[in-house]
């Protein structure tokens, strides 16, 4: 079939121009007539046809029923789409409506053409249906096995020509109904021939509105007539009752809570290593994530300027060593001989002093005096000479300067040479004899000193001073053993800080290691449940995915002032130490129990309520044999626990609550029991 698209936008009829939503009496056998044309197939005419004329579309498709079949839907809902892109809303959505209807109503006259018996059937329950809407869940469960695909699309229908003949309550009940019942579940379509009709559906359809005209007057209006009972009855069958599940009520007074606490894991032991002296890194002797042994070398500092200090204090020790030994050892003679002829002289030149000078020196002394004035004389007769030539230009003033220098030279000699004499003369002055008697007296008793030998307070002395040397030694080799940073404990390298050349303060952290074996999970738990927790007890740990088994090894005992909880130390042995790194979380989980009264229910057994609530269905006294009518009850959900829940309500212990199929109950419906 050509798929061509049918252009709206000017269509005309026997050359006459038309409005396709303005009502026209026009002759019926001039509508329906198609023109033979070899521009558009038939079904090209049908569809302009409708769309020029759209209240007389049944009389349309009466006139052309040959042409009505699933491609003529297909090629409306195509040009549907093409007139909507094109701005015609209106005619699009009009088109879209016929070929929705025409879908429907070939599905249906299938159903029918094949089981004629059912739509009846159906028709006869949609007519109680409108007749006593307030028992719609009475009649619904009751006949459960009309409850299909071709019951709601004829109920779908007739809502349609309810709303056309002006009935709109009656209408919006049964589309509403047909709606909530394809939801809950209803939608099979039993199996049913190809063969299409279309006008069944529209026959069938005006056959049950004209039966139903007097009921549709008002079919919401409250009414009970005496034949009620024996119309529901025609319908309603304790054979069609739907069969449910039930469970009799669980009552407990407490119920077990499981809460999760989170914490971290942790090594054993884990240290920011550092040095403990200020310096110069000068190599790190390891990589992140290597293991190393207790004692292992990390890093080391620059030691340079210690080892001078070092070799300076060993030079001194030497010397105070040697000091010792002389001072044990006593002087020696030549020591002592040479003491003895200093203290000689020095005395000599005392008791001179203090005799006075004798008379040779003093003859001696002038004699010095006589003879420096005599050259004296004879210097200043060659400068009177030498001045005369120089003042005549005979010599130099290079030459008569050196004969006054000689002059002034002499002039001097002799003035020391009478102050000498003139102190001879006058005798030694009593200070000069007090400091050389000073000087005797010290000579004397470094004499003595070395004769008595060294005292015991001067060797103590010397030996203490060594020992002070031998002190400053060892604190340099502290330092210079804190110049290499090693491993304290076994374990893994897992961060380095610094790199070489850096200058490094004390306490500053260089290598992170943690320790290798076993590690611990931390974990912050309330004090009110601290109590449940001995220790020694195993516990399980959730850490990622997977569960481990874990010993609680301590609860420290003070309450963390953040969480206000106390920490709970427990350790993981074996493969988990090898599958688990610290820093990762953990979890523990800690049944708490909760007083209250209450019963548990399967989930399946709850139904949402109104505002948020919810409610469960429980059946009451039979009406016949295994039938009973459904009660609905509302509850509220206290704890959920896997598959089912923990309510309080309304319950009985007697009750018996439905657990499956709730979406297909109404309060009053009857059902019969499968079963526990």
């Amino acid at each position: 079939m050509n798929k061509q698209l049918i252009d709206i936008e000017a269509t005309q009829l026997n050359n006459e121009t038309v409005n396709p939503f303005v009502e026209e009496t026009i002759p019926t056998q001039q509508i329906t007539q198609l023109k033979v044309s070899s521009e558009k197939s038939p079904s090209e005419q049908l569809i302009e046809a409708l769309l020029t004329y759209p209240d007389r579309a049944i009389d349309i498709l009466e006139a052309n029923e040959e042409l009505i079949n699933s491609e003529l839907v297909e090629q409306m809902e195509l040009a549907a789409v093409q007139m909507k892109a094109k701005g015609s809303t209106d005619a699009a959505n009009f088109l879209k409506n016929i070929a929705s209807q025409i879908k429907k109503a070939l599905a249906v006259c299938e159903f029918r053409e094949a089981n004629e018996e059912s739509l009846s059937a159906y028709h006869h329950l949609i007519e109680v249906l409108l007749t006593y809407p307030n028992q719609t869940s009475k009649i619904l469960a009751t006949n459960k096995k009309l409850l299909d695909a071709g019951l709601f699309q004829v109920m779908e229908q007739m809502a349609m020509q309810m709303s056309t003949n002006g009935s709109e309550k009656a209408a919006v009940f049964l589309q509403d109904l047909a709606d909530q019942l394809q939801e809950a579940g209803y939608h099979q379509l039993p199996a049913a021939q190809t063969k299409r009709n279309w006008k069944l559906w529209f026959g069938g359809a005006v056959v049950l509105l004209s039966g139903l005209s007097i009921l549709l007057i008002n079919p919401f209006a409250a009414k009970t007539p005496p034949s009620q009972e024996s119309t529901l009855n025609s319908v309603v069958s304790s054979d069609n009752a739907l069969p449910f599940k039930t469970v009799a009520l669980e009552a407990v007074d407490s119920y077990q809570v499981s809460r999760n606490y989170t914490g971290t894991i942790a090594a054993n032991r884990s240290s920011e290593l550092g040095f403990e002296r200020n310096g110069k890194l000068l190599s790190i002797d390891v990589d992140e994530g290597q293991k190393v042994e207790t004692g292992t070398i990390l890093a080391t500092l620059d030691r340079s300027s210690l080892e001078v200090q070092r070799q300076q204090l060993l030079a001194e020790r030497s010397q105070g060593e040697a000091q010792l030994r002389e001072m044990q050892a006593g002087s020696r003679p030549e020591t002592i001989a040479a003491a003895r002829a200093k203290l000689d002289q020095a005395q000599a030149q005392l008791d001179q002093m203090e005799a006075g000078s004798r008379a040779e020196t003093i003859a001696a002394s002038r004699a010095t005096v006589t003879e420096l004035e005599k050259q004296l004389e004879l210097a200043q007769s060659k400068r009177d000479r030498r001045k005369g030539l120089y003042q005549q230009g005979a010599i130099s003033r290079e030459q008569y300067e050196e004969v006054d220098t000689e002059v002034n030279a002499q002039q001097a000699r002799l003035d020391q040479a009478k102050s000498q004499l003139d102190e001879i003369l006058a005798g030694t002055r009593p200070e000069e004899i007090e400091a050389q008697q000073a000087k005797v007296a010290e000579t004397q008793s470094q004499l003595d000193e070395l004769l008595a030998g060294t005292r015991p307070e001067q060797i103590d002395a010397q030996q203490a001073a060594i020992a002070q040397i031998d002190a400053q030694i060892a604190s340099l080799d502290i330092d210079l053993n804190k110049s290499t940073l090693k491993a304290p404990f076994a374990g893994t390298i897992g961060a380095i800080n610094l790199n070489e050349g850096t200058a490094v303060s004390a306490g500053q952290g260089v290598i992170r290691l943690v320790e290798n074996g076993d590690i611990e999970a931390h974990i912050g738990v309330p004090v009110a449940e601290v109590a449940q927790i001995k220790t020694g007890s195993t516990q399980s740990l959730k850490i990622g995915e997977k569960i481990y088994q874990a010993k609680v090894s301590s609860v420290l005992p003070e309450v963390d002032s953040a969480t206000r909880t106390r920490t709970v130390v427990l350790k993981l042995e074996g493969i988990a130490a090898n599958e688990i790194s610290p820093g990762q979380t953990a979890n523990l989980a800690l049944d708490q129990t909760v007083a209250t009264s209450g019963y548990w229910l399967p989930n399946t057994a709850l139904v949402s309520g109104v505002r948020g609530l919810w409610s469960c269905y429980v059946i009451g006294e039979p009406i016949q044999n295994n039938i009973y009518r459904v009660a609905r009850k509302d509850v509220e959900v206290l704890y959920t626990e896997g598959e089912r829940v923990l309510v309080r309500g309304t319950l009985q212990k007697s009750d018996r609550v439905i657990v499956s199929g709730t979406n297909r109950l109404a309060p009053g419906q009857l059902v019969s029991v499968i079963g526990d």
